[in-house]
C-alpha cells in the first residue's frame, strides 16, 4: 500500500501490546517470586507428608484392633524398618501357619517415604479380640526435624498420637 508522502504507518494496531523487556521484567520478578517461596513450600509439604504417614499407621492400628474385636481373632501390625513399610495381617485359621496378610486396602504394604526415619520399639504388635494390644512406641521423623510419637495411651488402650514436636 502506498501511503501519502510524510505519513508513516503503524506496524502494530494494537496500542496496548507489551515490549520485550517488559515481559522479561514480568518473568524475573516471579522468577524471584517462586525462588523465596520454595524453601517455605517444601517446609509444608514435609510436615503434610509426615502427618499422613502418621495418620495411616494410626487408622490401621484402630481397624486391626476394631477387626479383631469382631472377629474376635488376632491381627497383628507388623514394621520392616529397613524396607521402611508396614502391613496388616492376621492369624491363619487353622493357627499353625501363623499369620496371613489381610485383603483389601489395609492388607496392601505401605511404603514410608525416604525422607522420613521410623524407629519402633517392636516389629509387630498384636491386637486382641479382648480390644487390649500389645505395648509399642512407633516415632516418625522428617528431614525438617518434626517428630510425631504413636503408641497406646488411656484406660482402653487406643492407639493415639502421643506426642507432635517440631
Amino acid at each position: 500500500m502506498i501511503l501519502p508522502a510524510g505519513k508513516v504507518r503503524s506496524l502494530h494496531k494494537n496500542k496496548f501490546a507489551f515490549t520485550l523487556i517488559e515481559l522479561l521484567l514480568v518473568v524475573a520478578v516471579l522468577s524471584v517470586m517462586v525462588g523465596i517461596s520454595l524453601p517455605a513450600f517444601k517446609k509444608t509439604y514435609n510436615r503434610l507428608n509426615l502427618e499422613n504417614i502418621a495418620l495411616n499407621i494410626l487408622s490401621t492400628a484402630r481397624y486391626a484392633r476394631a477387626k479383631a474385636i469382631v472377629e474376635s481373632r488376632i491381627y497383628r501390625l507388623n514394621f520392616d524398618i529397613e524396607d521402611k513399610s508396614y502391613s496388616l495381617s492376621t492369624e491363619s485359621d487353622d493357627k499353625i501357619e501363623g499369620f496371613q496378610p489381610i485383603s483389601g486396602r489395609f492388607g496392601k504394604i505401605a511404603q514410608i517415604t525416604d525422607d522420613i526415619n521410623i524407629k519402633t520399639s517392636a516389629d509387630h504388635v498384636n491386637f486382641y479380640p479382648s480390644g487390649d494390644s500389645d505395648e509399642i512406641i512407633v516415632v516418625l521423623k522428617n528431614t525438617d526435624g518434626r517428630v510425631y510419637t504413636i503408641g497406646k495411651s488411656g484406660v482402653f488402650g487406643e492407639f493415639k498420637i502421643i506426642e507432635e514436636k517440631e
